[in-house]
C-alpha cells in the first residue's frame, strides 16, 4: 500500500505514551482498515482474553522531517524481551507463516508452515541452524500428533499445550472473523515445555473489512469455508472434537459475554477519540482513491466513503457477530 508502515529503533529502552519501555516500536499505518480502530479494539480484546504477552498500543499523529504521514497505531512490536514476549533462551517465538522462511519448519501431519522468528539465526552457522529446526520441528509433530490422536486426553494435551491460551485465541479469530487466522501473522511461543498461543498481531484484516469473505451469523474457524486458512492449518477442528475442550472454549465466551460486549463502546470512545485524527488522515489518504478498483491492491474495492461510515459499519458487524454467538449459547448455563 501507499501509506508505508514504520519500525523506530532507539539506542535506549523507552516508555512510548506511557506503555512499558522497549527500544523497537512498530507505526502501523492500517490503510484497509477505513474505521482505523480494529487494531486497536481488537490488541484490547486479546488482553481480556487473558491473552499473554498481548500488544499495547496508542493512536498518534505522524510526522516525518516535516512531513505529515497519517494516522498511525504506535505499538510494541511481537518480539522477544523483558516488557514483550518474555521467555528464556531455550525457549521459541514462532508464527504461523503463509510464505517461505529460511528458518521454516513444517510438521509431519499437517504440514503446517512455522516459521522460527527467535531465536535470532540471521548469524547463527548452518549446524546450529539445523539443529534448532530439528528441535521445534521435533516439539510441533508431538503437539499435532496428539492434537490429531481422537484418544488423546486433555491431561496430556495440557503437558504439551496451555489450552487455555489455545482457546482464548479460537474466540479473538472467531469473534473477529480474521482473514489471516491460522494462516498467516499468528505467533505463538515455546516456554518451560509448553506451547502457547499469542500474542495476537495483524487484526485489521478483520469482519469484511475491505471486501466479504465470511457471514456474522454462522461458525467461521469450525465452519469448511472455500478460506485455505481454515481449511490446511486447522487445530481447532480437532481440538474442538474433544469434549474437554469444547467445554474450555465455552467456558471462556460465558466468562467473557461483558467484554464481547462492551466492544461497540469501546469503539466509540476510541474512533471520538481520533476523530480529528481521522480527518486528517482522510486529505492524505482520500476514502474516494480507495473505490477505485485496482488502484491500491487489484482485487480489492472499498465502498466505505468516509470514517464515519466505516466506524458505523464496524461497529453494526461486530454487534451481529457477537448477538449471533449469544443466542447459540443461550440454552447453557455455566457455574463457575
Amino acid at each position: 500500500y501507499p501509506k508505508k508502515a514504520f519500525q523506530v529503533k532507539f539506542e535506549e529502552s523507552i516508555s512510548m505514551l506511557g506503555m512499558p519501555k522497549s527500544k523497537t516500536w512498530l507505526l502501523m499505518a492500517t490503510f484497509q482498515d477505513g474505521s482505523l480502530t480494529r487494531n486497536k479494539v481488537f490488541f484490547d480484546l486479546a488482553t481480556q482474553l487473558g491473552l499473554e504477552y498481548s500488544v499495547t498500543s496508542e493512536p498518534a499523529d505522524v510526522y516525518i522531517n516535516n512531513n505529515y504521514m497519517g494516522s498511525y497505531i504506535i505499538c510494541s512490536k511481537v518480539e522477544v524481551g523483558e516488557n514483550r514476549v518474555d521467555i528464556g533462551k531455550d525457549d521459541y517465538l514462532l508464527e504461523l507463516d503463509n510464505y517461505e522462511d529460511d528458518y521454516q519448519i513444517e510438521t509431519a501431519i499437517n504440514n503446517s508452515k512455522i516459521t522460527i522468528k527467535n531465536p535470532d539465526l540471521d548469524e547463527a552457522t548452518t549446524e546450529e541452524i539445523n539443529r534448532v529446526k530439528l528441535d521445534v520441528k521435533s516439539k510441533m509433530d508431538a503437539i499435532e500428533k496428539l492434537i490429531y490422536d481422537e484418544n488423546s486426553t486433555i491431561e496430556q494435551l495440557n503437558e504439551l499445550i496451555d489450552v487455555r491460551s489455545i482457546a482464548g485465541m479460537y474466540w479473538l479469530q472467531e469473534i473477529t472473523e480474521n482473514y489471516d487466522a491460522l494462516s498467516g501473522s499468528t505467533y505463538m511461543y515455546y516456554k518451560n515445555g509448553k506451547l502457547y498461543m499469542g500474542p495476537a498481531w495483524d487484526l485489521d484484516y478483520t469482519l469484511n473489512v475491505d471486501k466479504s469473505f465470511a457471514t456474522y451469523k454462522e461458525y467461521y474457524i469450525l465452519n469448511n469455508s472455500a478460506l485455505a486458512t481454515r481449511e490446511n492449518v486447522n487445530w481447532y477442528k480437532e481440538l474442538m472434537k474433544k469434549q474437554e475442550f469444547s467445554d474450555i472454549v465455552d467456558e471462556i465466551f460465558l466468562e467473557n459475554i461483558s467484554n464481547l460486549e462492551a466492544i461497540t463502546e469501546n469503539i466509540t470512545q476510541y474512533s471520538t477519540r481520533i476523530k480529528q485524527s481521522a480527518e486528517m488522515n482522510a486529505i492524505v489518504w482520500p476514502y474516494a482513491d480507495k473505490t477505485v478498483s485496482g488502484k491500491y491492491w487489484m482485487y480489492i474495492t472499498w465502498s466505505e466513503k468516509d470514517f464515519d461510515e466505516a466506524v458505523k459499519n464496524f461497529k453494526s458487524r461486530i454487534e451481529e457477530r457477537v448477538a449471533w454467538y449469544k443466542n447459540e449459547y443461550q440454552n447453557l448455563d455455566y457455574d463457575t
